[in-house]
């Protein structure tokens, strides 16, 4: 659990470009569904729904790549791409159990991995905040405090200038 918390940034990164790959599909709605499904697309609102999904697909991926290098809104994007990524597989097994083929397999594969891993991380940094908040021998309020500066700190700050005089 700890490798994955030190390696998030690379997972995510990792997670983030193979999410991006579904720019293709919106590219090439039918090459990409025959290759996946063994079907082609019928009408064009098929196209349109299929075309949307693939480009908030890759933005998700995009978010992963963002968020790899922002720590500040990790958490935020994990839980999207997590909720996200079940979304598809639930909606894969509920109703599209008749396209369950070897390639989609690999893909549905590929994002309950990345679904785990996410998961895994989120609760190796509450056990890993937990520690930290349980070793402490300090209270919350002392913690909460800023240090107090040292009595030489404030001693180095330059006196003012005199202000300027009018020229007429």
């Amino acid at each position: 659990m700890t490798w994955i918390v030190a390696k998030i940034k690379w997972i995510m990164i990792l997670s983030g470009l193979l999410s991006c790959a579904a720019l293709y599909v919106a590219f090439e709605p039918r090459e990409a569904l025959d290759y996946l499904f063994d079907k082609v697309l019928k009408g064009a609102l098929a196209e349109v729904i299929v075309r949307d999904c693939a480009v908030l697909h890759a933005l998700v991926g995009g978010m992963l790549i963002y968020a790899a290098f922002e720590p500040q809104c990790r958490n935020l994007v994990l839980v999207v791409a997590g909720v996200s990524k079940l979304t598809f597989i639930g909606l894969m097994l509920w109703y599209g159990s008749d396209y369950l083929e070897e390639k989609v397999n690999i893909a549905l594969g590929v994002d309950v991995a990345m679904v785990a891993l996410f998961v895994t991380f989120m609760i190796g940094m509450r056990r890993i905040g937990t520690r930290r908040f349980s070793h402490s021998t300090h209270s919350l309020s002392q913690q909460a405090m800023p240090p107090t500066p040292r009595a030489d700190a404030t001693a180095r700050i330059p006196p003012p200038r005199p202000p300027m005089a009018k020229t007429p």
